[in-house]
């Protein structure tokens, strides 16, 4: 028994409004799959190669349709949007990324702390994100004394 096939064609038409809603049709090609198991009710993941020429799809949407079918539309549309939101295109490398920041909080210290939970995590995003631009600039201000120092000594 495989443990993969195409999903709904409900679903289908689901992921393709979203990616034309988001603008990401115009750069990404999307299959929806149905899973027969999962810990995850729906998940995004890069075709591999092989996918990629057989389908022509650079973009794998993994739904376990068992529970998907069992939320209302509202619910399914969130979850979808959750995972497409994963996806870009970055245009200047031509290539299909997948990843996002992602928060963590456990649910006890939500339920305790609530929406200050989240933005305490999300401050700690911001807070590394910080931390690596900064590193980036340094890097690049290195490098372009670095080069410039080459120049003159050349000249």
């Amino acid at each position: 028994m495989a443990k993969l096939d195409i999903a709904s064609p409900d679903i289908q038409k689901l992921v393709q409004d979203i990616a034309n809603e988001t603008g990401l049709s115009q750069f990404v090609s999307f299959q929806a799959l149905n899973v027969k198991k999962s810990k995850e009710v729906v998940k995004v993941k890069k075709a591999s190669p092989e996918t990629e020429v057989l389908s022509d799809k650079e973009v794998i949407v993994l739904v376990y349709e068992n529970a998907f079918d069992r939320v209302d539309e509202a619910t399914q549309v969130m979850w979808l949007r959750s995972e497409l939101s994963k996806v870009s295109y970055d245009s200047e490398k031509d290539k299909v990324v997948i990843g996002a920041p992602m928060i963590s909080v456990p649910l006890y210290f939500y339920q305790k702390f609530g929406n200050v939970a989240l933005q305490n995590a999300e401050l700690a995003l911001h807070t590394i994100q910080q931390l690596e631009d900064e590193e980036k600039q340094r890097k690049a201000e290195a490098k372009a004394a670095k080069s410039g120092k080459r120049k003159k000594n050349n000249y």
